[in-house]
């Protein structure tokens, strides 16, 4: 069975096929699980910098913590920079909401 066969799925019976299926989804939720474990840890710290800076946005910090992800990404295939770009718009643009919030709260 060369590489292929497992996508067209050609060459696989259909309960192996359920099965490897259903293995595959599993590590999937798993790394899911992880993730968000991740990401919880990273918004938490975020947080905690809020006490050291007078100013929440740092499109200098974010513009470095892209450039160095974009950069490590080089030796993986699958993750596109524009990826790369928009996840993390999104972490800092939570990240800013919270520490926000949390300067409110403060006040």
């Amino acid at each position: 069975m060369n590489k292929n066969d497992v996508f067209n799925n050609t060459s696989i019976k259909p309960n192996k096929a359920k099965f490897k299926l259903k293995k595959i989804r599993n590590q999937i939720d798993r790394i899911d699980n992880k993730i968000i474990d991740l990401l919880e840890k990273r918004l938490s710290l975020a947080l905690k910098t809020s006490a050291f800076k007078t100013n929440p946005k740092d499109k200098k910090r974010e513009r470095e913590i892209i450039t160095r992800l974009i950069n490590r990404r080089k030796k993986r295939n699958y993750i596109r920079p524009l990826l790369i770009k928009q996840i993390y718009s999104l972490i800092f643009r939570e990240s800013l909401k919270l520490q926000k919030i949390k300067k409110k709260k403060q006040s």
